[in-house]
């Protein structure tokens, strides 16, 4: 019988999503940034018509509360010389930068649980917030509502790399590499991800000359404290980069304060966007309310021009409009099937594998230079399959799916553990490189890619091995 092992954890520098320590009891948090926090059937009746009745709309499902717990560790990785990604400890890390890589060097750790509609708006279900993570990991535990009843959800874990506070699209961020069923009174655990992570980086760029924008930040909806940050993206949502935050005092039936944020002159057109730590864990997340400057209220003033002087007036409403504050693609699919370049069976007697062996399908997070510990998969792999040849030794070839994260690379090999012994690519092991590249490197896209054959070398005979 086949073993799935789905355990990868997704790595989307170039993606985010975040959830609130805190959620309302009574509603699950929709992604729009002008949204309030209604729960996902909430609004009028679409015929139209009252409730005559005045009872519940049977149609509508019962929520479901429920419970997720794991662990969460970040771990580094570097590049070589050939620009592939390699695995590398803290402790050998700690030569390349001045960071004191003895401690946990980043920022807050993000643990957040969602789903998506027909339409791919997001609904927040539940999150936690690790507030002094370490290295080696952390456990965590969230508690979920989820209003639109029983059914999947992602979970979704994001570090303060930049430790800026605010969360955003070029810092390291991982999904579990499955979707967890929910239903009423579930406590699903070992939901456990890994964050993969460039090294910490020392020092910056030499001086500049600089400037600043400013304006009022300006909350419209009620008020019950937080603080604000504004900050810049590029126009196509990356970033943030410039942040500054602000505190605002309440006003009305919102809020107010004045802002300025200071960058290099030049930097030339950006997006000024502000964001509400509504749920106070003071870090800026997916499930905060986000706006972004006007040109007058309830209207987008669209991008704005850094150049060489400081620009003042550019207000910020928060909440405005209704798009994300960042964009996620959780995870994709890699499929194909695993065969051995003889063309025979798995288990035949002349040029089949012996028996004991086990077999692999492996989506690798890094290269494989040496020899791999299956044990070590939780760290180095994002997903694999495997097989005990006795389950497939009539088959000529398995399928596999491996969860992997989207728009990343990844390493996509095949083993075969002759020896059964859990260490694979060890000298004399057969093993297959997918991806066109005898690294195995395979970029993942936004949809994945199917129909990968990963054909297993001969295995050796004992004459080809030195035995008598």
């Amino acid at each position: 019988m086949m073993a799935q092992n789905k355990m990868f954890s997704l790595t989307l520098l170039s993606l985010l999503v975040v959830v609130p320590a805190c959620f309302d009891e009574e509603d699950d948090k929709v992604d729009s940034e002008g949204s309030e926090e209604t729960g996902e059937s909430g609004g009028e009746d679409s015929t139209g018509g009252d409730d005559s009745t005045g009872g519940d709309d049977s149609s509508d499902p019962d929520p479901v509360e429920a419970k997720i717990s794991g662990r969460v560790e970040v771990v580094l990785y570097t590049e070589g010389a050939d620009g592939e990604r390699e695995y590398i400890s803290y402790t050998d890390a700690d030569a390349l930068t001045d960071y004191d890589l003895s401690v946990f060097p980043f920022g807050k750790v993000f643990v957040a649980a969602y789903s998506t509609d027909e339409v791919g708006a997001k609904q927040f279900h539940g999150d936690t917030t690790i507030d002094t993570p370490s290295i080696g990991g952390d456990d965590y535990s969230m508690d979920l509502r989820k209003n639109d009843g029983p059914g999947d959800v992602y979970v979704y874990a994001h570090v303060d790399w930049y430790q800026d506070r605010i969360l955003g699209s070029w810092e390291p961020q991982e999904h579990y590499g499955d979707v967890v069923p929910i239903v009423e009174g579930a406590e699903v655990t070992s939901i456990d991800i890994t964050i993969l992570a460039p090294i910490p980086y020392s020092g910056g760029g030499g001086s500049c000359d600089t400037v600043s924008v400013s304006g009022d930040v300006i909350i419209t909806v009620s008020y019950a404290g937080g603080d604000v940050a504004t900050f810049y993206q590029t126009t196509d949502g990356q970033g943030p980069y410039y942040g500054a935050w602000t505190t605002v005092s309440a006003d009305g039936g919102g809020a107010s304060g004045a802002f300025s944020n200071t960058s290099c002159a030049g930097v030339g057109e950006v997006k000024l966007r502000g964001a509400w730590d509504t749920n106070g864990n003071n870090i800026i997340d997916a499930t905060d309310r986000w706006g972004g400057y006007i040109s007058a209220p309830d209207t987008d003033g669209g991008p704005i021009t850094i150049g060489s002087t400081s620009l003042t007036g550019y207000d910020v409403q928060i909440p405005l409009g209704g798009s994300d504050g960042f964009s996620l693609v959780p995870f994709t699919r890699l499929s194909g099937d695993v065969s051995l370049a003889s063309g025979v069976a798995f288990g035949d007697a002349t040029d089949g594998l012996p028996a004991g062996t086990k077999v692999y399908s492996v989506a690798l997070k890094y290269r494989p230079s040496s020899e791999i510990y299956v044990s070590s998969f939780k760290t180095y792999a994002y997903d694999y399959d495997s097989w005990e040849l006795a389950d497939i030794a009539t088959d000529t070839s398995k399928a596999y799916t491996l969860n992997v994260p989207a728009e990343t690379i990844v390493y996509l090999w095949s083993f075969a553990d002759t020896d059964g012994d859990g260490v694979l690519n060890e000298p004399g092991e057969p093993v297959a490189a997918g991806g066109g590249e005898s690294s195995g490197r395979l970029p993942t896209g936004s949809s994945g890619a199917s129909g990968i054959s990963l054909v297993l070398a001969a295995p050796p005979t004992p004459s080809d091995s030195g035995g008598e």
